[in-house]
C-alpha cells in the first residue's frame, strides 16, 4: 500500500515536471501579447473631420481613373527633373511664373514646358485614381524602389510653386486653381493609400496646399475661405497627434518591434495601409526579433494573412512571408536613410 502510494506520488511529480516543460515549450513557440497600441488597433482609423474634397467642390466631378494621368506626371517629372524641373525650382519667385522675365539679364522661365501642371490639370477633373495599385505586385516588394510616390508630390510641387508665382503677381484665380489640382492630387494619394509612404506624401501635399489657399484667402480678405482652409488643416494636426503618429512610430522601429501589436494591426488596423504596413513589419521580425516564439508566431500570421481576400493584402503577406535576408537589409537601410 506504501509502495502503491509512494509510486503515485512520484508519478504525480513527474506528470507535473512534464506540464511545465510543456508549458515552457508552448510560451517559447508563442509571440510576445499585445500591447495597449495592438489592443486599440481597431481604433486608429484614418477618417479626416473634415472631408478633403469639400474643399474642391469643384474637382474629382467627372466619371474616369485618373490614375493613368498622374503615373505619366511621374514620368514626364522623373525624365525631365535635371532639364526642365530643377532650373524651374531655383528661379525666383518674381519670375517662375511671368514667361518672360522683365530683366533684360535674365532670359526668364517658359511656364509653357511645365507639362505637369497640364496633366494635373486634367487628372483633377476625374473622380477616381487608382495610381500605384495596378503595380502593387512589384510596391510591395520588400526591397521596392518607391520613388515614384515621392516624386509625384514633388511634380505636384510644380504646381504648387507656379501657384505662389501667380499669387505673387495677383492674378489670383490663377494661383488658386493651380493650387486646387496640387490638393487634389494629395487627395488621391490619400485615398488609395497603398502604403504609408503614399499616405504621408499625400497628406502632406494636402496640407501644403491647403495653407497655399489659406494664404490666397488671406491675400482676398475672404473671411470664410479662411475658417474653411483652417478647419481642414486642424483635422489633419488632430488626426496625426491622435490616430497616425503612435501608429507609425510603432511600425517603423528599427529593432524590438512589439509582435504582438504587429499581429494585432494587421489583423484589426483601423484603416487597410496600417494592415499593411504591420503585416510588412511582420516579415522583419522573422529576422530581427530575439525570440523564437516572435518569429515562429510572425511567421503563423503571415501565413494566415496570406489567404487574405483582399488582393492587396494578400500580395503584402505573401511578401514578408516570402522575404530573404538580403530584402531585409534593404529594408534596414532605407529606415536607416528615412529617420
Amino acid at each position: 500500500m506504501f509502495g502503491n502510494r509512494l509510486g503515485w506520488i512520484v508519478s504525480g511529480g513527474l506528470l507535473v515536471v512534464f506540464a511545465c516543460l510543456l508549458n515552457i515549450v508552448y510560451q517559447s513557440s508563442q509571440p510576445d501579447a499585445p500591447t495597449k497600441i495592438g489592443l486599440a488597433a481597431s481604433t486608429y482609423t484614418l477618417d479626416l473631420a473634415v472631408g478633403p474634397e469639400t474643399l474642391v467642390p469643384n474637382y474629382m466631378t467627372e466619371p474616369g481613373d485618373a490614375g493613368s494621368l498622374y503615373r505619366q506626371v511621374v514620368a514626364e517629372y522623373a525624365d525631365n527633373y535635371q532639364t526642365v524641373y530643377y532650373p524651374y525650382l531655383s528661379s525666383p519667385i518674381d519670375e517662375a511664373g511671368a514667361g518672360k522675365s522683365k530683366k533684360p539679364s535674365k532670359p526668364g522661365v517658359d511656364v509653357g514646358r511645365l507639362k505637369v501642371v497640364g496633366l494635373l490639370t486634367a487628372a483633377a477633373k476625374l473622380k477616381d485614381a487608382s495610381i500605384f495599385a495596378p503595380d502593387a505586385q512589384t510596391l510591395l516588394r520588400p526591397e521596392a524602389n518607391r520613388q515614384a510616390i515621392t516624386d509625384l508630390s514633388h511634380a505636384a510641387g510644380i504646381a504648387l510653386r507656379l501657384g505662389s508665382a501667380h499669387q505673387y503677381h495677383q492674378r489670383y484665380a490663377e494661383a488658386k486653381k493651380c493650387y486646387e489640382i496640387a490638393f487634389v492630387a494629395g487627395v488621391q494619394m490619400w485615398r488609395e493609400r497603398l502604403l504609408w509612404a503614399e499616405a504621408r506624401e499625400g497628406t502632406g501635399l494636402m496640407g501644403s496646399a491647403a495653407m497655399a489657399l489659406k494664404s490666397l484667402a488671406e491675400d482676398q480678405h475672404d473671411a470664410a475661405a479662411i475658417e474653411k482652409y483652417s478647419a481642414f488643416l486642424t483635422a489633419r494636426d488632430s488626426l496625426y497627434s491622435t490616430k497616425i503618429d503612435v501608429v507609425q512610430k510603432a511600425l517603423t522601429k528599427l529593432n524590438n518591434l512589439e509582435t504582438g501589436d504587429m499581429i494585432a494591426i494587421a489583423k484589426n488596423g483601423g484603416d487597410r495601409v496600417w494592415k499593411i504596413e504591420a503585416t510588412m513589419a511582420l516579415g522583419r521580425i522573422r529576422f530581427n526579433s530575439d525570440r523564437p516564439g516572435n518569429q515562429i508566431g510572425s511567421l503563423r500570421a503571415l501565413n494566415q494573412l496570406s489567404q487574405s481576400p483582399d488582393p492587396i493584402l494578400h500580395i503584402a503577406a505573401t511578401a514578408a512571408r516570402d522575404m530573404t535576408v538580403e530584402q531585409f537589409r534593404s529594408i534596414r537601410t532605407s529606415l536607416l536613410e528615412e529617420r
